[in-house]
């Protein structure tokens, strides 16, 4: 059973956007509203997984269901306790609270400020690391989590992927754009263009086979 990907907000976007929305844009998509219906939307074949946390009490994670899953739009009083927080913060938090629970403790991610300019969400992998390099050397620096950061409509999706272990997340860091956001890689972009060109080449062809 898939667990629910917690999304931690660490920087202060939604309030400053239900500002703007009421006093003048009413009825506009917020931005974590925006950002889960994109994600829901764009991957109809998976479950939906998206946890907008809200709670720092482990009594309020451990009464999570898989069924608790955020429903677009957020709540407008949603108000982040995690504002400020770091990585290695939330990542000790999730092992300390949410372990044997059914909210992810190892793959999270992260709704920062870069959030309010592109929607983008930081995808956080603890675990992969983990496995790499294993030795006795007491000098080793402590592992780093993998990060990369994914458009909306990937958010569900792939986390829900890496989660279950059908995918790494080295694969997404691999196909990000310049700027460092996954939004399908550049392999899917050639993909696309082959299948439209070769749809232009079969009406070529059945044009020039009509009398």
């Amino acid at each position: 059973m898939v667990e629910l990907i917690p999304i931690i907000c660490t920087y202060d976007v939604e309030p400053s956007v239900l500002r703007r929305s009421l006093a003048c844009c009413r009825g506009r998509p917020k931005v974590l509203s925006s950002i889960v219906e994109t994600a829901y939307t764009k991957s109809e074949d998976t479950s939906e997984a998206l946890l907008v946390l809200s709670d720092t009490s482990r009594p309020a994670i451990q009464r999570y269901t898989v069924d608790d899953f955020t429903r677009p739009p957020v709540d407008q009083s949603f108000k982040s306790p995690f504002i400020g927080w770091s990585l290695e913060r939330i990542a000790k938090f999730l092992k300390d609270n949410a372990d044997d629970t059914a909210v992810g403790c190892y793959y999270f991610l992260v709704a920062d400020e870069r959030t309010s300019a592109d929607n983008s969400l930081l995808f956080v992998d603890t675990l992969f690391n983990e496995s790499e390099d294993e030795g006795d050397d007491e000098d080793k620096a402590p592992d780093e989590p993998l990060t990369v950061r994914l458009a909306p409509e990937f958010v569900n999706s792939y986390t829900v992927a890496i989660a279950i272990g059908s995918m790494g997340t080295n694969e997404l860091v691999d196909e990000t754009d310049e700027d460092g956001v996954y939004r399908g890689g550049a392999s899917d972009v050639e993909d696309e263009g082959e299948g439209f060109e070769e749809s232009d080449a079969e009406e070529d062809g059945s044009d020039q086979g009509t009398p």
